[in-house]
């Protein structure tokens, strides 16, 4: 038998992956059958002397592993301000307390964002019939886990054969958790004309602090206090934060298999009725375009908008699950003469006295529930949700917001469902609202062969489906008015190579914002990813987009074709252990029916620098860009502080540049520090109003701090 064990380990040593499923296919039979008895604990060491070797693992550390997957999901979106400490949480949390994948439930692996639907379905397939894994590096044999994947999916998850489910009084919580305190600081050098004229009541800086408990992944509460640039923080007027958040969140009480209170934020379905969690839309994750966080989660976000405060919770019965909730907020808008305002104030600000005559004028209550059942390869559900305003929200006329909500009340509720049959899954959402308008969102995706995925996705938003929390797949910024088909795949044609592609087609049968008549247009992306070495990636992108919009001629709006080509390539490899770089280049033309064409350019250099001794990271970007016009403007992600970030917009003619550095002292303390600095040419003034900055220069500092205890 000696013999057989060295050749296996001999065999591990070739690298080669088909020999690999044969070892462990063996080791599995030894381990299983009585007439070959080898030790559980000689099984483990088999494995992971022979799936160590591997070439593909290279042990990052967990916060670059973060830090990487929300740079591939930020880079693609067209908007500088999007709230990714959402997803940040969600990933430290997992980080924190990684999930067992031989205790796992289909719930857990839907939240981590860049696993698609066949993905989770595969392992669930593979823990299904395999199970218990001895190694995370079995992941390697799973159907459709690339190298990429596995990556990704390390610093989240662990393999634990034996699992006891182990009870805790509340005592011993606290005394084995862990307390983290956050403070954030960040401003301006230059001088913005709000402080000059005296507009702007406060100090001209930014202030956040945050403190977080978590233990067992069973208890967790917090308390948030922030103030923006040019918000009093102790003057007359006002003393103390602008904006203060707390919660507290159980797991696995009783029959419960989650407690919040405080504030929380709610997904449940597809997001036709109630959505405030983090969504991916189209990116390059071509499969992954729906929103992936499910049920009742505890918030920390600074974002003073997005989120629910009061209490829910959510009880197991067998295989039925019932959620509920109940919240109260203030929230900012103007009011009219009549008592009823026209919109939200949902940027959270309160620098001048207009924000401060806006500020937390109208009461809102909600109400939502969620049943779902859940048996094998069948999911049903079914949500509701009823919101209550103590003003009548009334907007202001004009023809595209003729569908537009209005009133005290608005309801909505929706059933959603989901089928598996083998290799092919059909799901979707329909919901309607107390208008009778209808909202439908429809999909199937499948895996005909190994290395090729397809998904498809059909949505049917009527023009009057008003739900104020819906947050799904679309092309517009509201679900509603809108019809469409979207189209993915990914493929992996050859070794180290990775093709994803979309094609989205819409139309918008009424009218809507910038467009005055019905208008359509269609979306497609072909990206090639390609990946020679573990130290040597990269990708080309190309996307195209074609829609309708205004186009003022003389004093007269005239709805205009409008299309967009845009390429971008990205370079990244790692020279050793202490140098990494990136190149990203980024050329896109736009083109108005009965205008001139224009053009935009960004050329970029990252270097980032990491020593481990002391633990210090360091990075550096140099960028310049030359766009035409607006409509050629450029987002690219930036490597910021902790839950702090950063997609800049490139308009107009000029460089940037930032360093940003992350020193961890110890176990306990850690510092990150950024300096941005832009600079114009051929331009005399930065912004407009209050935020003007006389001058072409702009700089930008934050700090961030965090001890751990």
């Amino acid at each position: 038998m000696k013999g057989g064990l060295v050749s296996i380990v001999i065999a591990g040593l070739t690298r080669n992956p088909l020999i690999a499923k044969g070892i462990l296919t063996f080791v599995r039979m030894t381990d299983r059958n009585r007439g070959l008895r080898v030790k559980p604990a000689m099984t483990r060491i088999i494995l992971g002397i022979t799936f160590a070797v591997f070439p593909f693992v290279a042990m990052a550390q967990e916060s670059e592993i973060i830090e990487n997957i929300i740079e591939q999901m930020a880079e693609n979106q067209e908007e500088e301000e999007m709230d990714f400490s959402i997803l940040e949480d969600q990933l430290q949390q997992f980080s924190d307390n990684p999930i067992d994948l031989n205790h796992t439930t289909r719930e857990e692996l839907e939240q981590l964002p860049f696993l698609s639907e066949n993905q989770v379905e595969n392992l669930l397939y593979y823990l299904y019939r395999y199970a218990p894994m001895y190694s995370v590096y079995e992941l390697q044999m799973v159907e459709g886990f690339d190298r990429e994947t596995i990556e990704n999916l390390l610093p989240f998850v662990v393999v634990n054969k034996e699992f006891t489910e182990r009870k805790y009084t509340f005592p011993q919580l606290l005394k084995g958790g862990k307390h983290q305190f956050l403070s954030q600081t960040r401003g301006t050098l230059e001088q913005k004309r709000g402080y000059e004229n005296g507009n702007y009541l406060g100090e001209p800086f930014y202030q956040s602090l945050r403190y977080n408990f978590q233990s067992k992944n069973k208890l967790f509460f917090g308390i948030t206090a922030e103030k923006d640039e040019g918000e009093p923080f102790w003057t007359k007027k006002h003393k103390g934060f602008d904006f203060y958040s707390a919660h507290f969140q159980m797991n696995n009480v009783w029959k419960f298999k989650r407690i919040v209170v405080g504030d929380f934020r709610a997904g449940f379905g597809y997001g036709l009725v109630l959505n405030n969690n983090f969504s991916m839309g189209k990116s390059s994750y071509v499969l992954n375009v729906l929103p992936t966080a499910k049920g009742l989660m505890k918030t920390s976000s600074t974002n003073e908008y997005n989120f629910f405060r009061g209490a829910g919770a959510t009880a197991k019965f067998g295989k039925f699950e019932l959620s509920g909730f109940y919240s109260y907020r203030n929230l900012d808008g103007s009011l009219g003469d009549d008592g009823s305002f026209s919109s939200l104030k949902i940027d959270g600000l309160h620098r001048t006295q207009s924000d401060w005559d806006k500020r937390q004028n109208i009461a809102q209550q909600v109400i939502g529930s969620n049943l779902s059942f859940n048996y094998r390869d069948l999911i049903l559900g079914a949500t509701f949700a009823a919101t209550h305003f103590n003003h009548a929200w009334l907007p202001e006329p004009a023809p595209y917001r003729l569908y537009y909500f209005r009133g005290t009340e608005q309801m909505a509720g929706s059933i959603n469902y989901r089928y598996s049959w083998r290799k092919i899954r059909f799901f979707g959402e329909t919901a309607i609202d107390d208008t009778k308008s209808v909202a439908t969102l429809n999909g199937l995706s499948f895996t005909p062969l190994t290395r090729i995925s397809f998904l498809i996705l059909q949505r049917y938003y009527d023009k009057g489906y008003q739900a104020i929390f819906a947050n799904s797949f679309a092309e517009n910024s509201r679900i509603g008015n809108e019809q469409g088909v979207y189209i993915g795949t990914e493929i992996r044609p050859f070794k180290y190579w990775k093709l994803s592609a979309y094609a989205d087609v819409f139309r918008f049968p009424y009218l809507k914002y910038g467009t005055d008549t019905p208008s359509d247009g269609y979306d497609v992306m072909l990206q090639a990813d390609y990946a020679p070495k573990r130290n040597v990636n990269m990708y080309l992108r190309y996307r195209y987009k074609q829609k309708e919009k205004n186009v003022l001629f003389d004093v007269t709006n005239s709805v205009e074709e409008y299309d967009k080509a845009t390429v971008r390539y990205v370079l990244k490899y790692r020279l050793n252990s202490t140098v990494q770089l990136q190149n990203i280049i980024e050329y896109n033309r736009t083109e108005t029916r009965g205008q001139a064409a224009t053009k935009g350019f960004l050329l970029a250099q990252d270097v980032t620098l990491s020593w481990r001794n002391p633990k210090l990271k360091t990075s550096f970007r140099y960028a310049f860009f030359d766009t035409e016009s607006y409509d050629n403007r450029i987002y690219a992600y930036e490597k910021d502080v902790l839950y702090a970030f950063s997609i800049p917009m490139y308009y107009g003619t000029g460089s940037r540049f930032y360093a940003n550095l992350n020193y961890t002292l110890n176990r306990h303390f850690s510092l990150w520090f950024k300096i941005a600095h832009t600079r114009y040419h051929q331009r005399e003034s930065i912004g407009s109003g209050n935020e003007l900055i006389n001058g072409n220069r702009k700089t930008d500092l934050k700090l961030m701090l965090k001890y751990v205890i």
